[in-house]
């Protein structure tokens, strides 16, 4: 009887930490994540592109690395390499079967930006003529 309830214990055990350790593991891998994203919120905008590269270079990269590196890139005025990073992030989404659920609109955006000010009406003009034609705006 006694060899029975040590066995089952050493088994309990052993589950107990297979589950522990793959927890852990899972924490490990969105560490430098998780680190982008804090130095990201400090507007350290080269500090959290390091850590977003690194996690990319992970075993299993997470979709999101790609699209906060393009985040990063684009608070950095890099607006060719933020738009590639955001090519190859909606590529991943699109991969691993995660649908685009957009939380407005254009004109939405545009009504909230003059009702809080940070628009004009002269803004407004501007930007309606550029959603016309957005490739060729600005082009004379």
């Amino acid at each position: 009887m006694n060899a029975g309830r040590t066995t089952y214990n050493f088994i309990l055990m052993a589950v107990c930490m297979l589950l522990l350790s793959s927890n852990l593991l899972g924490q490990e891998e969105r560490e430098y994540i998780r680190k982008g994203n804090k130095l990201y919120k400090k507007s350290e905008f080269a500090g959290s592109e390091g850590m977003y590269r690194r996690a990319q270079e992970q075993d299993k990269p997470f979709e999101d690395a790609g699209f906060n590196l393009g985040d990063a890139l684009y608070k950095q005025g890099r607006f060719g390499e933020a738009a590639g990073e955001f090519s190859k992030a909606a590529d991943g989404f699109a991969a691993a079967h995660c649908r685009l659920h957009t939380l407005s609109n254009y004109s939405t955006l545009i009504l909230t930006a003059v009702e809080t000010g940070y628009i004009n009406d002269k803004d407004v003009e501007t930007l309606k003529q550029w959603r016309t034609d957005p490739a060729n705006w600005g082009i004379k």
